[in-house]
């Protein structure tokens, strides 16, 4: 099996950010951070959100973006770059890639009921994502064989008890999002700050990660990372912020297109976490529904009817929002994602 590790943590406090002639805030430009730092059930220590109605809350406590798609970018798009504060984004690649809308991408109608905003929904969920409380997860799903064995975890997980307690700090005091520009101590290596010629953490992510791409991020899953638990809670809807942070204005579209989108953890159990840490899964429900997969029905085979009906099978997978707007695709009225994708209402032509 492929290690599954955290690579890199960080956090970043809002900034303005320039955006087709006006200005947008932002969390999006983050830094390493050093050590061991606190995760709550809102998210990293010291890291800040500009837009708390469509990022962050408990249910987008963390974002996760596997290092293996740094190469991929690189290769597409060499040496990303962030523009000046003040700057306008003007950038494209649409000499390479059209950005014409594909298809679905500027539907007619408007996003129902605008974006998810509630909390999974309700408070925590009362499944292993919607339904049952998630600390008595016990032999509700499919469990792993063995238990994890993070480095500072006090003891094993008891049978039949997947969130088992560990040690309540690491051996060091963790930080608030102190920069990476050293070695953090004898023995402890400095976190890598690029991959693929591209600087990490490159993608607004607060946990760079390894070993766990899209495709493997079960909904539902619970892992252990440090001394927190934390459950994949839903892959990230691409926004414009991306192409304004990066300069490159087609940037959200690309990152849908791609699947390269990362997804989110929420916090089941607060703890800390550090760079080298080992993400072991607890457990993985049975309905196999993956953050790529779910990205895949809801942004981009949005005429799927078909896998759109087998998410709708599943709803403790997925919010509630999400299940409105696939129910509405059946009954034939497309959703609009040009203000998410282009910060803007264009029209489907444009």
């Amino acid at each position: 099996m492929t290690d599954q590790r955290v690579v890199v943590g960080s956090a970043g406090v809002v900034r303005p950010l320039s955006w087709r002639g006006r200005t947008v805030v932002s969390g999006i430009r983050k830094t390493p951070v050093r050590g061991p730092v606190e995760v709550t059930t809102l998210g990293l220590a010291g890291d800040e959100q500009g837009d708390t109605k469509h990022h962050g809350g408990p249910d987008k406590a963390l974002l996760a973006y596997p290092i293996e798609h740094y190469t991929a970018w690189a290769e597409q798009l060499g040496t990303l770059t962030t523009p000046i504060p003040g700057e306008t984004p003007t950038t494209s690649i649409s000499d390479e890639t059209s950005t014409a809308p594909a298809s679905g991408e500027n539907p007619a109608t408007p996003f129902p009921g605008g974006y998810p905003t509630a909390p999974f929904f309700g408070g925590y969920p009362a499944t292993p994502h919607f339904g049952k409380n998630p600390l008595e997860l016990a032999s509700v799903e499919t469990p792993t064989t063995s238990p994890p064995e993070n480095d500072r975890t006090s003891s094993p997980l008891p049978k039949g008890s997947p969130i088992a307690p560990v040690s309540e700090k690491h051996p060091t005091e963790p930080t608030t999002g102190e920069n990476l520009t050293e070695p953090t101590s004898a023995g402890n290596p400095a976190v890598p700050t690029s991959a693929g010629n591209l600087a990490i953490p490159a993608f607004g992510e607060n946990l760079t990660i390894s070993g766990i791409l899209e495709s493997d991020a079960v909904l539902g899953s619970v892992y252990a990372v440090g001394t927190a638990v934390l459950q994949v809670s839903q892959p990230r809807r691409p926004c414009y912020k991306l192409a304004a942070h990066h300069d490159i204005a087609d940037m959200a579209v690309l990152t849908q297109r791609s699947g390269r989108t990362g997804f989110y953890f929420r916090v089941l159990r607060p703890g800390q976490v550090a760079a080298g840490d080992r993400i072991d899964l607890i457990f993985r429900p049975r309905h196999g529904i993956t953050a790529a997969e779910t990205h895949r029905v809801l942004n981009v085979d949005r005429t799927d009817l078909d896998a759109a009906r087998h998410l709708l099978a599943h709803p403790e997978a997925i919010p509630a929002s999400w299940a409105a707007l696939l129910r509405k695709r059946l009954d034939g009225l497309l959703d609009n994602q040009t203000e998410r994708l282009y910060g803007d209402h264009r029209s489907a032509t444009s």
